[in-house]
């Protein structure tokens, strides 16, 4: 994932909360609402983070998996190549002599 899009996210989720805080603390509630309210809130915002970090993590484990086997994969097609040129250049030395 690229920088930017943590950036993005990042701002999408502090967003989130200062909207929330600013929202409860104008409501017309009593301390005692308004702090249960910012409780229930923080800990929302907390599972949504989880969640976020944990897709992200997934993302980034998934690309990671996907560049390694294209890796893998194109280094074993190389070396498959290099051998069948071993094994044409050793043909065509037995054929001549």
């Amino acid at each position: 994932m690229a920088n930017s899009e943590l950036k993005v996210i990042g701002g999408i989720v502090a967003g989130l909360a200062i909207g929330a805080v600013v929202g409860l603390l104008t409501a017309p509630d009593s301390g005692k609402k308004t702090r249960k309210k910012l409780d229930r809130e923080a800990k929302k915002i907390g599972k949504d983070l989880n969640k976020t970090f944990s897709d992200t993590v997934e993302n980034i484990k998934s690309s990671y998996q996907t560049a390694l086997d294209e890796v893998v994969s194109k280094t074993m097609n190389a070396s498959t190549a290099d051998e069948d040129k071993d094994d044409k250049a050793v043909m065509a030395k037995m054929n001549q002599g």
